[in-house]
């Protein structure tokens, strides 16, 4: 057997070693991927684990202060919200039309609740 890299032992987590649900979701997907002789786009690998986060955010910001403060998190090539969003606002029912323009303006209504709410409130 080749012998471990030094270094490794030494890296240090930010995350994996406290969050033991997300690690192990991940290797399960990770697992399931390799049985089938596949590879995973990276987005896909995170992205379940990344919504229930930042809709947890969200619904902890909306219960403490009545913002969801996951809307300024955007997609990179279009700074527009994700379907993750759109999913929550949509189950969630704040938005009584399905026009995109509808929304839009709540979702910018979001974001500015949320600069407001952190602006306000440094650490």
């Amino acid at each position: 057997m080749k012998q471990i890299h030094p270094k490794i032992r030494k890296m240090e987590w930010s995350y994996a070693e406290e969050d033991l649900s997300a690690r192990a979701e991940m290797e399960k997907r990770l697992a399931e991927t390799a049985r089938r002789g596949a590879l995973i786009p990276y987005a896909e690998l995170h992205s379940a684990i990344l919504k229930d986060f930042l809709n947890y955010i969200s619904y902890d910001s909306y219960m403490r202060s009545g913002f969801l403060a996951s809307a300024i998190a955007v997609r990179k090539n279009t700074d527009e919200p994700s379907e993750g969003f759109r999913s929550l606002v949509d189950q969630l029912g704040l938005v009584g039309s399905s026009k995109r323009d509808d929304f839009f303006v709540f979702w910018s209504q979001e974001v500015q609740k949320t600069y407001d709410w952190y602006a306000s409130h440094s650490t």
